[in-house]
């Protein structure tokens, strides 16, 4: 629950303009800022390993390609957060 409340609190505001929930340890993230995705996955993967739960032993950031990439001149990028 901290991991999940930290996202929705904190990245939401400042990275991620949706967040979804998609099962009690996987988060769905769209972000859409105008830094590079490179930059965003490593913001989210340092917040997600300092608020894990105690009980996780790994967190996990995949980048979803299948949902487009600003790299690719799409106007957002998809993250997949694990924990």
């Amino acid at each position: 629950k901290n991991l999940s409340r930290c996202y929705v609190t904190v990245i939401k505001i400042l990275l991620a303009r949706f967040i979804k929930k998609i099962s009690e340890n996987k988060l769905e993230m769209i972000c859409d800022t105008p830094y590079p995705c490179d930059l965003d996955r490593g913001i989210f993967t340092a917040i997600a390993r300092k608020y894990k739960p105690s009980d996780s032993v790994e967190v996990t950031v995949d980048h979803d390609d299948s949902k487009g990439c600003r790299k690719k001149g799409d106007n957002s990028c998809c993250y997949i957060v694990t924990w």
